[in-house]
């Protein structure tokens, strides 16, 4: 299958025109066509990747050209042995083998969603005997996170994968063949909201001894992999490694000031050779007007380090190994934490209690007094409840624009850099940002952003001065109106 043959390169869906669609051969054309299917979008940018709901059920796919050469015996042999690792491995190796492992963008793309499907088949191994209680535990989890407002992966938060690899870590280093739901999930919030967080003990009252170690790095959690010889190259090639979390990491967060230091160098050489007492003064002008700026970036840069360390790197069992938790910074780990002691806290009393209830009485009991328990633990009230100041943040565009959608949803990890780079760093905050309504769910704009049927995106994003300890107040409303 081409590329042009799974999106469709001149469709468009129409879902009150769906027999339109211009591709009639494309994949994008049949789900469009399909009137089960209620939401459908392509992402061009790196992979190919259709997202669509269908039966109102969400999922990806995505695009990638496997080089068989006019043979298709490795991709028959593949499907036929798909749940094999081993095969994976030898189809990603042969990928590899082909492109090389530099890869250019897209393909680079591809063999990370292939790394995605690897990483499924694995854990799919690994919690065989414990499918229902995996499931359920991540269930749960899923739907706390997102009541609790830290469910989304390029908002800098928890994601679907890192989730699983989470759940996975504790199915597999406890025995919880023998756990009920309750010790599984217990375990979880224990573990991750002190053990391998903080390494300190849940009865510490020490806030600055919290505060310190929610600054410091934390070993990654994988998943242990067996040995297949066959790869180890490859996986020194391009599995993920702290050297080079590291350097993307600091890529990322710390702007580069080589250039400015070299421009006032060259300036300064140009000052020394001046004669004229004119060129002299702009010379200097626009050298201290340089060392001024330098000195905003090195400040800048300075408050920005503790995001370049190891933050919270959740790797995935794939090929290659890959960090689900890149995109968590000192701030949303911080959110996080926050909330996974509320939830230990909760389950430690309120759930634990009602279930030594339920187990004294339990001929008598109706169980609405444990669902309340676990619905307590789930429900994570309003987000417009946790903050006292607000920042909204607009993406607007014409419904018919070809691109409104993907750009809005780029926009969504810019949003969570920029409030590092532009609000945290000026007033010593941290900023939780939260989709208000899927992409999908994109709605007619507000009366003041309305232009003529336009739609809109919105993100509200709480400032918290008490989390650093701080106590301030912004004097003016914010907003920030993205087009």
């Amino acid at each position: 299958m081409l590329d042009d043959e799974f999106m469709g390169s001149k469709s468009e869906c129409n879902f009150d025109k769906r027999e339109e669609c211009s591709e009639k051969g494309s994949l994008y054309c049949v789900l469009c066509e399909s009137k089960a299917t209620s939401w459908l979008r392509k992402i061009t940018t790196g992979v190919s990747e259709i997202n669509a709901t269908i039966h109102n059920y969400s999922f990806d796919l995505a695009f990638v050209a496997y080089p068989w050469e006019r043979n298709s015996e490795q991709i028959l042999n593949f499907i036929k042995s798909e749940e094999s690792l081993n095969e994976i491995d030898n189809f990603i190796l042969n990928f590899t083998e082909q492109f090389g492992t530099n890869l250019q963008f897209d393909r680079f793309g591809m063999i990370n969603s292939l790394s995605g499907y690897r990483a499924t088949i694995r854990i799919n191994e690994l919690i065989a005997e414990n499918k229902n209680k995996f499931r359920l535990v991540l269930l749960t989890l899923k739907l706390w996170a997102r009541n609790h407002f830290i469910y989304n992966g390029k908002l800098g938060f928890f994601s679907g994968t890192s989730l699983v690899i989470l759940v996975t870590k504790i199915i597999v280093d406890f025995n919880s063949t023998k756990m009920t739901i309750y010790q599984i999930l217990a375990k979880f919030f224990d573990v991750y909201t002190y053990k391998k967080i903080n390494n300190i003990d849940d009865n510490s009252n020490n806030k600055q001894k919290i505060e310190e170690h929610l600054e410091n790095e934390l070993e990654p959690i994988s998943i242990t992999e067996e040995t297949n010889e066959n790869i180890e190259e490859l996986r020194e090639a391009i599995d993920w490694n702290e050297t080079k979390e590291r350097e993307s990491r600091n890529k990322l967060y710390i702007n580069n000031n080589e250039v400015l230091r070299d421009q006032i160098i060259e300036t300064q050489k140009f000052l020394e050779k001046a004669i004229s007492p004119y060129v002299k003064q702009i010379l200097e002008k626009e050298i201290n007007g340089k060392q001024l700026l330098l000195e905003k970036v090195l400040e800048k840069n300075s408050k920005m380090e503790k995001h370049t360390k190891l933050v919270w790197p959740i790797i995935t069992p794939g090929l290659p190994k890959q960090n689900a938790g890149f995109n968590i910074n000192m701030s949303t780990r911080k959110i996080i934490w926050r909330e996974m002691k509320g939830a230990h806290d909760f389950m430690k009393t309120n759930v634990k209690n009602a279930l030594k209830a339920k187990s004294k009485i339990a001929k008598n009991l109706d169980g609405n007094h444990l669902k309340n328990q676990w619905g307590g633990l789930i429900n994570g009230g309003e987000f417009k409840d946790k903050y006292d100041q607000f920042l909204a943040i607009v993406c607007t565009y014409n419904p018919t624009s070809e691109y409104g959608d993907e750009f809005c949803d780029f926009s969504t990890t810019r949003i969570r850099l920029q409030l590092l780079f532009s609000i945290e760093t000026e007033i010593d905050a941290i900023c939780h940002a939260n989709l208000q309504k899927p992409i999908r769910d994109k709605k007619q704009c507000p009366k003041e952003f309305r232009k003529k049927g336009w739609v809109c995106i919105i993100w509200l994003v709480g400032i918290d001065f008490g989390i650093n300890g701080k106590d301030k107040n912004i004097s003016s409303q914010n907003l920030v109106n993205i087009s």
